[in-house]
């Protein structure tokens, strides 16, 4: 059984071998609401938004299959929120 604790807007968890895996922590109440892409913002800012989100899982998740995870579903969240494919793809 692993233990889990949050902290810093992640997973802290332990597996039985001992090694330590990250993974990003969501409140069960989040929405996956991020900004719209159709909003009047600027492209900085909507590119920010995709830059962001990437950074935060390359930098805090440490194995590579829930990095991998992790992106297939910022995809999908990008998806929702109106974002085109080529800013998430080029941002992975």
């Amino acid at each position: 059984m692993m233990k889990r604790i949050a902290f810093l807007g992640t997973s802290v968890y332990r597996e039985t071998d001992g090694h330590v895996i990250t993974r990003i922590n969501r409140k069960p109440k989040h929405s996956d609401q991020y900004l719209v892409y159709d909003s009047h913002h600027t492209q900085l800012v909507k590119r920010g938004v995709v830059k962001r989100l990437h950074d935060w899982a390359r930098r805090l998740l440490t194995k590579q299959s829930v990095i991998v995870g992790e992106k297939e579903q910022l995809s999908s969240v990008l998806v929702s929120n109106i974002y085109p494919p080529i800013l998430y793809r080029r941002s992975s």
